[in-house]
């Protein structure tokens, strides 16, 4: 499974992100964590039961156990796309499917073409609940005269 991310400049980055993420899963290292994970689980649940009388309840614990399996184990493709410098476009191969589906679901939340003007083309409102920005203006002014 393809998920593709848009980015403005930082491909590069996102891709060091996710290959280092492809590192750890990858050797299959975590494994030893998530049985230690489990055990210590397993073992306040069985306190938990001791000091309460009741029956083992597990439920919690297979629930957290197949939500792992699911978002981790299996693996899908990131397609890396850099609209501001396209060198740095890159794809990434064996991410976990948690991963990789959490962020093409969150880049493709919103309209995709939707860039940032620069600051120097902002107007900002001289009345209403933004005129605070007005009253900077002297003293940047100023400052930018006695540096400049």
């Amino acid at each position: 499974m393809n998920w593709q991310i848009y980015t403005l400049g930082g491909g590069q980055y996102l891709q060091l992100i996710f290959n280092g993420v492809v590192a750890i899963m990858g050797n299959g290292d975590y494994m030893y964590l998530l049985k230690i994970g489990i055990l210590l689980g397993m073992l306040t649940v069985m306190l938990r039961s001791a000091y309460k009388g009741a029956l083992i309840d597990l439920q919690w614990l297979l629930f957290a156990a197949m939500g792992f399996y699911i978002a981790f184990l299996p693996t899908a493709t990131v397609i890396i796309t850099d609209e501001l410098d396209p060198s740095q476009s890159a794809v990434v191969n064996n991410v976990p499917l948690g991963l990789a589906a959490t962020a093409g679901f969150s880049n493709a939340v919103g309209p995709r073409k939707r860039y940032f003007p620069c600051p120097a083309t902002w107007t900002t409102p001289r009345t209403g609940c933004c005129s605070g920005t007005s009253w900077w203006t002297p003293p940047c002014a100023s400052r930018s005269r006695i540096r400049g």
